[in-house]
């Protein structure tokens, strides 16, 4: 388990290792790179993954229901505490609420549970996206604004993949192809810019990772019990959630922690670390979530 779980965390790390390399040599503006990613690269990411998610697949809408009340609960939890604690709920709302459920989740729900599991897998993904980039851009924004939503790519990609999807609308292929070329590139430059802020880490950083790490965990646990105790789920879709609310923070929270400069040299914190204890601490949790069965 250990090599298996490290064979999927090695890419994203060494990509990370180049944008600290390269960061550390050449001192490049990621901040450019960023914005480019985020108004063509991700919002082609979004559109092509939801064109082909199958929708209809049977136990999708219990699952998004479950997903969607998974994904709320630790910022729910997290909210009272930031108010009573004075830490900032723009920071660690979202690093509890939107996980790293694609570059990281779909590979360890295929390699756990086979085929089976890729409907069910991209369902979550997406549903995490679409979230995201609703009701987490507001957290980062520090408003609820739709015409801030309006304005940016991200939120009419999603909208017009789900319509299409769900419309049955034949894209024209090469304009899918063309879409999920540009999305390939999505992952590697938010990896890229994520390392190249690694070179402003302090030790107080690391310690602040590590503590994120544990918090994290115990958030996911609590919003598992709970949405396991409310919907009748088969077994595979409580082993893939107990995963999911188990996973470490989404890469794509630092992109946005840098665009809306909410700490983000923090947050690389958090997401680097958080994501490289999954070495040790996914091996556990998946062990637990097969032992459901």
């Amino acid at each position: 388990m250990f090599s298996t779980v490290t064979a999927i965390l090695f890419p994203l790390f060494m990509v990370v290792a180049l944008g600290y390399l390269l960061a550390r040599r050449l001192n490049p503006d990621f901040s450019q790179l960023n914005r480019i990613n985020m108004l063509v690269f991700v919002p082609a990411l979004v559109f092509s993954s939801l064109l082909s998610l199958d929708l209809r697949a049977d136990g999708a809408s219990t699952l998004v229901m479950a997903g969607t009340l998974a994904i709320l609960l630790p910022g729910l939890l997290c909210w009272p505490i930031c108010r009573i604690t004075g830490a900032s709920f723009r920071l660690w709302g979202p690093t509890q609420m939107f996980r790293n459920s694609g570059n990281l989740g779909i590979p360890l729900f295929l390699l756990a549970f086979g085929d089976r599991a890729l409907d069910f897998a991209v369902l979550l993904f997406a549903l995490s996206n679409v979230l995201h980039l609703t009701l987490g851009l507001a957290i980062f924004q520090g408003r609820f604004s739709l015409k801030g939503m309006a304005s940016a790519p991200l939120l009419p990609a999603a909208l017009l993949g789900i319509g299409a999807n769900l419309a049955d609308i034949a894209v024209w292929p090469p304009l899918v192809a063309g879409t999920e070329l540009a999305g390939q590139a999505a992952i590697p430059i938010m990896l890229l810019a994520l390392g190249g802020q690694l070179i402003h880490l302090r030790r107080q950083d690391i310690r602040l990772g590590l503590g994120a790490t544990a918090v994290s965990l115990l958030s996911g646990a609590v919003a598992f019990v709970v949405v396991d105790s409310l919907f009748d789920l088969s077994l595979l879709q409580r082993q893939m959630l107990l995963l999911f609310t188990l996973l470490p923070p989404a890469v794509i929270n630092f992109l946005f922690a840098q665009q809306y400069q909410v700490a983000p040299q923090k947050m690389s914190a958090i997401i680097l670390f958080s994501n490289f204890a999954t070495v040790l601490t996914l091996p556990l949790i998946l062990t637990l979530a097969l032992s459901l069965g």
